[in-house]
């Protein structure tokens, strides 16, 4: 996978904390994407290679660069969610 940082919602019956290869981690789903999406989004990510210093190389499969914006869109609607879920932990967590 690239280098850029995604969180992920475990399912309650996993077992084991050790790594796992892409095609037994089923079970996790990206915060603010469906099953669907996280399985497209880790299928574009995977093509996506980053350099030595964590800049995006060019897609040069992706010639109409429709794969490229899919992935910066479903990237946009994961880290909303990860925003979303960081405000709602800051309000539980205000003292009454």
């Amino acid at each position: 996978m690239s280098g850029i940082q995604t969180s992920f919602q475990l399912s309650a019956d996993r077992t084991s904390d050790g790594p796992r290869a892409p095609s037994e981690a089923s079970d996790e789903i990206m915060a603010g994407l469906t099953p669907a999406e996280t399985r497209e989004f880790m299928a574009l990510d995977a093509r996506n290679q980053i350099d030595e210093n964590g800049n995006p190389f060019q897609w040069p499969w992706d010639v109409t660069g429709a794969a490229k914006a899919r992935w910066l869109a479903l990237f946009e609607k994961h880290e909303a969610a990860l925003a979303q879920i960081k405000r709602l932990d800051r309000t539980r967590r205000r003292p009454k």
